[in-house]
């Protein structure tokens, strides 16, 4: 696409616009923004039109002023008519509330404010997170390209001029250049998908954009490369999701990428016989403590090593590694304030201390033979447990719906369920959304794989049973069961081979059958609040088969327990 964002706002809310376009331009984000106001006659709108469809994303700057302009409300309304719905964010800038008309418009969509959710970094790692995923979609769906065709020439037009972040300088480099890099990027390496391997490939479904079969072929085949070339500030994110579900990820720097400390006008070093460099540590910088640990990390150094390796500068603090491990080292040295080179491999390496034996100990007699005791019976082997079983035991009763994977541990979901429960009736946590009173937040209900820390939350709360009773029919089953988090309910409901064994079981045991995709009026609530609103609250549709968001006071709602063992 032409760009990145569509940036929609008020001309009176100009100085917020200037701040979110400034943020865009260092992170690298083309966008389409009306500098100059409505004119040309009917070309303008034409104009508006193309690039609201040429854009990946639309960014609502919502305010009172945007609420009252009949030329943003157009861009909205054909913004919703020609593009889906996860392309457009609103962005509340002035903490007003919506026109009864615009909240029924964006019911469901995921919503950020200014006040809790800062241009820099949080709006910013949203959008480059957006633009990863769609992107991916797009790679992954893009049918083969046609011969190129030759553009007619271009109309003469009185709108606005569209704004480009200005290209990086061109350098000269000694190595092949690195194609369409305009910036240090990074690969997002799956190392290891963990034991819980369904959580991990919802989560590269999710987070990466590929389909169910995909991401199990990337787990079935780790380590492997689920995201290239992309931000440093996405591959961090989805990084640390994947390390969050228990899954083995890292970031890779892309061969050949400039960096602050690996400028492309450096000359590469002469390298060995073999091909190999040596990292430098020319200066520690100030968070010393930070570059120790870096330094320990980086070569596997015990701490009082890379503690010496760090008091020594200049000191070699990796030796022998590729040009790609070295860049990689350099930057993330670069990231902790430190500074380092790459060197031709001629300094002498700084071996770590010896390790201290201690010295042989003169024999002792051996002591009188004693009986051999008889060996101890054999513990009885421990149960294992896959996908559909039946468990009962320590007082839980449920059926499987996610292993390790040795078998001996998971998580259960509730023979039966409950129609007709509130997520919440607590008046001082959003049922009605009122921006203007500090003491209208939300819970903070925002981890998407474990339900038990989101649970943990409510029961800090005065009263809390009365207030949540979504929350209060999952722990009145005993220790231990709790309302699920999205992704949990995601992978219960929507992974077909999950939903189809638990449902045989349930069926076999008596108990209550999970709804099935397509069934009309029937959906399920997480325990996960929606990130920018705070009177919504996750759910899962099963009419719709997706993730969607609901008033917390909604009574229609049904709700399954789950549990770990």
């Amino acid at each position: 696409m032409k760009y990145d964002v569509f940036i929609s706002y008020s001309r009176k809310d100009t100085a917020i616009a200037d701040k979110v376009c400034a943020a865009f331009d260092r992170a690298g984000i083309r966008y389409f923004i009306d500098r100059q106001g409505i004119g040309g006659g009917f070309e303008f709108p034409r104009v508006l039109a193309e690039n609201i469809i040429g854009s990946r994303l639309f960014l609502l700057l919502a305010s009172e002023n945007a609420y009252a302009s009949k030329f943003t409300t157009s861009e909205i309304i054909f913004a919703f008519n020609k593009k889906s719905k996860q392309s457009i964010l609103p962005y509340i800038i002035d903490g007003s509330s919506l026109p009864l008309e615009l909240e029924f418009t964006f019911a469901g969509i995921n919503w950020r404010n200014i006040a809790d959710h800062p241009i820099e970094p949080v709006l910013v790692n949203d959008i480059l997170g957006l633009l990863a995923m769609l992107k991916a979609e797009e790679a992954t769906s893009a049918p083969a390209q046609p011969a190129p065709v030759q553009p007619a020439p271009a109309k003469v037009s009185t709108a606005a001029p569209i704004h480009t972040p200005p290209p990086a300088p061109k350098v000269e480099v000694t190595q092949a250049p690195v194609a369409n890099n305009a910036g240090a990027t990074y690969d997002v390496v799956l190392l290891s998908p963990g034991a819980a391997k369904l959580a991990c490939v919802m989560c590269l479904r999710d987070m990466c954009g590929f389909g169910l079969a995909e991401s199990k072929n990337l787990c079935d085949n780790a380590p492997s490369v689920v995201m290239k070339g992309v931000a440093k500030d996405t591959a961090q994110q989805v990084v640390a999701e994947l390390n969050h579900i228990g899954a083995t990820a890292e970031m890779q720097a892309v061969a050949g990428a400039p960096t602050a400390t690996t400028p492309a006008t450096a000359n590469v070093p002469p390298q060995s016989a073999d091909g190999t460099y040596d990292v430098v540590l020319i200066d520690a910088g100030v968070a010393k403590l930070g570059c120790v640990k870096c330094v320990k990390e980086l070569g596997g150094y015990s701490l009082s090593d890379a503690k010496g390796l760090v008091d020594e500068v200049p000191s070699v603090v990796l030796r022998g590694v590729s040009m790609t491990e070295a860049q990689r080292a350099v930057a993330e040295l670069d990231d902790i304030g430190a500074k380092a080179e790459i060197q031709s491999p001629s300094v002498p390496r700084i071996t770590p201390k010896p390790v201290q034996t201690p010295a042989p100990q003169p024999a002792t007699p051996k002591p009188a033979a004693t009986p051999t005791p008889k060996p101890a019976a054999p513990k009885p082997a421990a149960n294992t447990y896959k996908v559909g079983d039946y468990y009962d035991k320590n007082g839980k009763r449920g059926v499987v719906f996610e292993v390790t994977a040795d078998g001996l541990h998971g998580k259960i979901v509730s023979l039966d369920h409950i129609a007709g429960v509130r997520w919440s009736i607590d008046k001082n946590f959003g049922t009605l959304f009122q921006p203007n009173n500090p003491s209208k937040t939300r819970v903070g209900c925002d981890d998407r794989w474990n339900g038990m820390v989101n649970t943990r939350k409510i029961q800090q709360i005065d009263n809390w049973r009365e207030k949540y009773p979504a929350f209060a029919w999952c722990c009145a089953k005993g220790e231990g069961w709790y309302l699920p988090a999205i992704q949990e309910l995601d992978l219960l409901l929507l992974y077909n081979p999950v939903h189809d064994a638990v449902n045989k079981t349930l069926a076999q045991k008596g108990g209550t059958k999970l709804y099935n995709k397509g069934d009309e009026y029937k959906w399920y609530w997480s325990s996960n609040e929606e990130n920018g609103n705070r009177n919504t609250a996750w759910d899962v549709t099963m009419h719709d088969s997706k993730a969607t968001c609901t008033y917390k006071d909604n009574e229609y709602g049904y709700v399954r327990a789950v549990a770990t063992f």
